[in-house]
């Protein structure tokens, strides 16, 4: 039975732990390209993510229950384990999720302008067979307002920084899952 939970657990912590920790990065990529669509995307996932984690957790418990001695709670690298992890859906569901999802109401609610300044039209002359035409503003290029950006920004900075911790966060915890230290 412990062998069948571990797996479970080990499973489970792949397929949805591995996407809560790289859902930020996809809306942060996002907001770069001021991308609204992509970061609500991404505060979707990032949220049913962090969510789902907890089934990793549970799975960790029933673990423990299973385990026949093996490990307990009175095992410090578990007990930091659980703390690290309780951080880590804290600052996913309390500080990514929403940064997120307010990098996204912005870039919703700006209008974006054209990158590159309409240029007049070179007038056409008779070696000329082509006419030139400005390029025209693509999402990935286009600016906002200056009041705009400097609040997306700082959403960017929230959302990269707190995923950052979660993400390190959860490498540690899998260190300690692997290394099993202060036996």
């Amino acid at each position: 039975m412990t062998k069948f939970v571990l797996t479970l657990h080990v499973l489970s912590a792949v397929f949805l732990i591995g996407p809560m920790a790289i859902a930020p990065m996809m809306g942060m990529r996002a907001i770069r390209k001021h991308d609204a669509r992509g970061v609500h995307e991404a505060a979707r996932t990032t949220t049913l993510y962090t969510l789902l984690s907890l089934v990793v957790a549970a799975l960790g418990f029933v673990l423990i229950g299973v385990s026949n001695g093996r490990w307990s709670f009175g095992d410090a690298w578990v007990t930091i384990s659980i703390t690290l992890y309780v951080i880590a859906l804290l600052l996913g569901i309390g500080v990514v999720a929403p940064g997120l999802t307010g990098a996204a109401r912005l870039l919703d609610a700006s209008t974006p302008l054209p990158a590159t300044p309409v240029t007049p039209m070179t007038p056409v002359t008779e070696s000329d067979t082509a006419v030139e035409t400005p390029e025209p503003a693509g999402t990935d290029t286009a600016t906002i307002d200056v009041e705009t950006r400097r609040k997306v920004d700082a959403a960017y900075g929230r959302v990269a920084a707190s995923s950052g911790i979660v993400a390190l966060l959860l490498i540690i915890i899998v260190i300690f899952m692997v290394v099993r230290p202060f036996r």
